[in-house]
């Protein structure tokens, strides 16, 4: 009897293989363990990949797979990047900090902050296009009407408008960084925040 029919989960216990980027995307950078999945952070792009053990820990179902996915088509080689999830990943490394905080959960805040940047910075490309094209049509001169139309940017305000932000700060126990932490708490948001002494910012 095949070893797989007597245990239909038996290929869950065996070792993993994924094809991950295209062919330019030759890398790992970093693999990052967040709550629910591993991150797999490569030069031009970021993966999440969770196995099935993960979406199904009590083994009802063997046709569940792995799953993987492209989240991010910026990788380690985009300074934004580095600056948040891979700085993170080693501020927050396991064992370095006192155990009351959560260091996975962390870095899994820093990933929703890097896409909040991403985001923006989009939002800010698409912004500045539109904008070049809208003064490049603007003629400068009043009509028939003796009125001067002014260009204007479309869906301006729900471009720019941003709810939910997830701020990452450092210095939180006094002064700005305190501020800027107090700030975006009252405002919904929510706060990553370090400090040197944990019980400075538990309140």
């Amino acid at each position: 009897m095949d070893s797989k029919d007597a245990n239909p989960f038996q290929w869950r216990n065996e070792g993993k293989q994924f094809k991950l980027g295209d062919e330019d995307d030759i890398g790992v950078t970093a693999m990052i363990s967040t709550e629910d999945s591993m991150l797999v952070v490569m030069r031009k792009s970021i993966h999440s990949i969770r196995l099935a053990d993960s979406i199904d820990p009590d083994r009802t179902n063997p046709a569940i797979p792995d799953i993987k996915q492209k989240i991010l088509s910026f990788g380690s080689n985009d300074p934004f990047v580095g600056r948040t999830l891979l700085q993170a990943n080693t501020l927050f490394a396991l064992n370095c900090l006192d155990e009351r905080i959560d260091c996975v959960k962390a870095v899994g805040i820093s990933l929703s902050f890097l896409k909040e940047i991403i985001t923006l910075r989009e939002v800010r490309i698409s912004y500045i296009t539109e904008e070049d094209k809208k003064n490049s049509s603007f003629v400068g001169q009043t009509g028939g009407d003796s009125s001067l139309n002014l260009p204007s940017m479309d869906k301006l305000e729900q471009q720019t408008q941003q709810s939910n932000k997830i701020w990452f700060i450092t210095g939180a126990s006094r002064g700005f960084g305190r501020v800027w932490t107090e700030a975006a708490l009252k405002r919904g948001d929510k706060v990553a925040a370090t400090a040197r002494t944990l019980a400075t910012i538990a309140d």
